[in-house]
């Protein structure tokens, strides 16, 4: 009997009647999430429209800012490519805080995943292949008539859940839920209760490692 292959799926873009859609929103999931950045950063909500990330894009709606549902997925986002292709070297792992920032509970986010997708004419390639077509929903997702505050989506590198919150740099100029989010530094990523153990479950190689462990670490 003759068989055929799969014909190739191509993830594809917002369709042109997108904005007739009717979306679902979801309140958040949970109330803190997580960054991993430098030290020299005075504060973890940057609102990006540098259209080198997921979402965001110059010509977007909305500045993005990207956090993780937990501290080893915050990580993950940030190393995972560094992870798979050489070592990670302890003084620059040591040079990141661990930031904690509070979202209002009455959010508007759209989960992208499960029913939503097929509601929307996507696939979940749409969200973790190339930037030009991610970018493109996240401006289809900013001006969509829902006026969503974000999405839910899960990180590409890690596969674990994390947002990206809509906002501007600027509260003033931003959505009026920004003034109700808060921000706390945790400590460095390095004095973190889950380091080590997190280091040696993705199977990271750390050179340049201290003769002793940090004499303290903090936990979530």
């Amino acid at each position: 009997m003759a068989t055929s292959a799969p014909k190739r799926l191509v993830p594809p873009f917002p369709p042109a009647d997108f904005s007739y859609i009717t979306l679902d929103p979801v309140r958040p999931p949970q109330r803190d999430y997580f960054r991993v950045q430098h030290k020299s950063y005075s504060g973890p909500l940057f609102f990006s429209r540098q259209g080198i990330f997921r979402f965001d894009s110059p010509v977007g709606k909305w500045g993005v800012c990207y956090v993780a549902a937990d501290v080893e997925t915050a990580f993950l986002e940030v190393y995972a490519d560094a992870i798979r292709k050489k070592a990670l070297a302890y003084p620059d792992l040591d040079d990141r805080m661990v930031w904690k920032v509070s979202i209002p509970s009455d959010l508007n986010l759209l989960r992208l995943s499960g029913p939503t997708l097929s509601k929307i004419k996507a696939t979940l390639q749409c969200f973790v292949s190339r930037y030009t077509l991610s970018q493109a929903w996240g401006r289809a997702f900013m001006e969509h008539p829902a006026n969503l505050d974000g999405v839910i989506y899960q990180g590409r590198q890690s596969g674990s859940p994390c947002v990206a919150l809509f906002g501007d740099e600027e509260p003033k100029k931003g959505k009026s839920y920004q003034s109700g989010l808060v921000s706390k530094c945790l400590g460095k990523l390095t004095e973190w209760d889950g380091f080590f153990p997190c280091i040696d479950k993705t199977g990271a190689r750390v050179t340049n490692l201290p003769s002793s462990p940090p004499s303290a670490f903090w936990r979530t």
